[in-house]
């Protein structure tokens, strides 16, 4: 499984550099326009970058080779699920260290409610489109999903972003702080609990997927 994460961690580098660019200047935006949808998406172009190595690997069918070396069928969906991980908490450590530059710069408290509820928003938001997306490509491939993923990736962010912009108008006030903590951060563990539940859940049904499949 080394192997393959190399090989994916070397095409997400190698083609993923555009979307690296576009990802830091929404962070920069972020911290501008203290505004939760610009610290979300982010979340988002991390699973983008992984859908890439699914089309190199479709391109140059990869997996009919793949399916002679030492490799079990489980294990290289294994490998795709950890490298959405890797990217998710790339992006969760790029924004944390973006958003302490910008408090260094402002001289402003960094660790805010406003800072939990994008990251605890962005990372459920994240598991839990990559739990729906990566049976899809398993099962369909990305050319055949690529019109239900368009569709089905405005859905669970404006659902997940919505979300977070009514819990932020309704815990917190104006000045920031939060006015009912109990509810205001139950809501944050309950948006990363269900998105890592179904990421747990997607990875068992991506590995049957894959050990039916034929190459």
């Amino acid at each position: 499984m080394k192997g393959l994460l190399y090989k994916d961690g070397y095409l997400t580098w190698k083609y993923g550099k555009s979307i690296l660019l576009f990802t830091l200047i929404w962070m920069v935006m972020m911290v501008w326009t203290d505004s939760l949808f610009w610290g979300i998406f982010p979340f988002l172009f991390a699973v983008m970058n992984t859908r890439m190595t699914f089309s190199y690997d479709e391109q140059t069918k990869w997996n009919s080779f793949l399916v002679t070396m030492p490799v079990s069928r489980k294990q290289m969906a294994e490998e795709k699920y950890l490298l959405v991980f890797l990217n998710i908490a790339a992006i969760a450590v790029l924004e944390i260290m973006i958003g302490l530059a910008a408090a260094l710069f402002s001289k402003e408290v960094w660790l805010t409610a406003d800072t939990l509820l994008i990251l605890g928003t962005g990372i459920g938001a994240a598991f839990l489109y990559s739990a729906i997306e990566l049976p899809m490509i398993f099962r369909l491939g990305v050319e055949r999903s690529r019109i239900w993923l368009f569709g089905m990736t405005i859905l669970v962010f404006a659902l997940v972003g919505g979300g977070a912009a009514i819990t932020q108008s309704a815990f917190l006030s104006e000045s920031g702080m939060v006015q009912n903590e109990g509810a205001f951060y139950t809501a944050i563990v309950s948006v990363l609990a269900v998105g890592i539940a179904a990421y747990v859940i997607s990875l068992f049904i991506s590995a049957r997927i894959m050990e039916s499949k034929e190459f």
